[in-house]
């Protein structure tokens, strides 16, 4: 079974600052939060993996009243100084989405569940 996330990927200039604001809109057969913050100061951390995917909650509130060190989100907002810093983490969030949907669509089909068998001789 395949998974798929769609996301939107805006880059501006705001205040002298080259902005990159990616948004996840819909998905398929996998979480729609794929950004994970630290819950002590909601900054940015990483893009999700699949174990993050099935363990982090999808708030901060849940978070914090979880004792989790993280959460994830559906969309991420950094702004950079430098337009190659801003270009190379846009880019990165794509490979690392594209990543994570292959991963996780291989754990959550070929590996999480029970399985059968029969042995004999």
């Amino acid at each position: 079974m395949s998974s798929t996330i769609t996301h939107t990927q805006t880059r501006s200039i705001v205040s002298n600052k080259y902005r990159v604001l990616d948004t996840a809109t819909a998905s398929v057969n996998i979480p729609l939060e794929p950004f994970v913050f630290t819950t002590s100061d909601a900054s940015y951390n990483r893009i999700a993996s699949v174990d993050d995917m099935l363990n982090l909650p999808n708030s901060r509130a849940t978070a914090q009243s979880t004792g989790k060190e993280y959460y994830r989100q559906a969309s991420v907002t950094i702004d950079w100084d430098l337009l190659a810093e801003a270009d190379d983490f846009a880019t990165t969030i794509e490979v690392r989405l594209k990543q994570l949907v292959i991963e996780y669509a291989a754990v959550v089909t070929d590996f999480i569940g029970t399985a059968t068998t029969t042995v004999s001789s």
